[in-house]
């Protein structure tokens, strides 16, 4: 029986690291977008903490001066969240279109084992049966004489 061998191994290789490398820029697609996430709860929690400050700041009496201060700062803040906010749709999008490079790469993979497998599948079956075929030639020769020795044995008896 001879080794099975695919032809196509190279290009299962290639498949597989072409996988790997999608795997991996999924995998920094999503810590990318669960960063951009944190950051935008992060600045969402620097404005409710701000607005509570000067909620209390305002209850306790303050200067027209420091209440202009306060709201100037709080329209920083929610213009960093809408560039948070942004940079993380921006993120999940990336995220997502990795994740389809990801699927798409998966299935090209695939396609080349299930053909490495079917090969297999019928190199194993033509492999059986050329081994059948030998035992079966086998059997039927220790069945029959050899024609040599029929010959001998006709020409002995008187």
């Amino acid at each position: 029986m001879k080794p099975f061998r695919f032809r196509l191994q190279s290009l299962l290789s290639l498949r597989e690291r072409e996988e790997r490398k999608a795997l991996e820029a999924f995998a920094a697609s999503l810590r990318e977008a669960e960063l951009a996430e944190s950051r935008l709860r992060a600045t969402q929690a620097r404005i409710n903490d701000h607005w509570n400050a000067a909620a209390e700041t305002l209850r306790a009496g303050c200067a027209p001066a420091e209440l202009q201060s306060w709201q100037s700062f709080g329209q920083i803040l929610v213009r960093e969240e809408s560039r948070c906010r942004a940079a993380a749709v921006t993120a999940s999008e990336s995220a997502s279109q990795a994740r389809r490079g990801l699927m798409a790469a998966r299935q090209r993979r695939e396609v080349v084992e299930s053909l490495k497998t079917r090969h297999r599948e019928t190199h194993e079956r033509e492999s059986l049966h050329e081994e059948q075929t030998l035992l079966d030639d086998i059997a039927q020769r220790s069945r029959k004489p050899a024609y040599g020795a029929l010959a001998m044995a006709t020409l002995e008896t008187p």
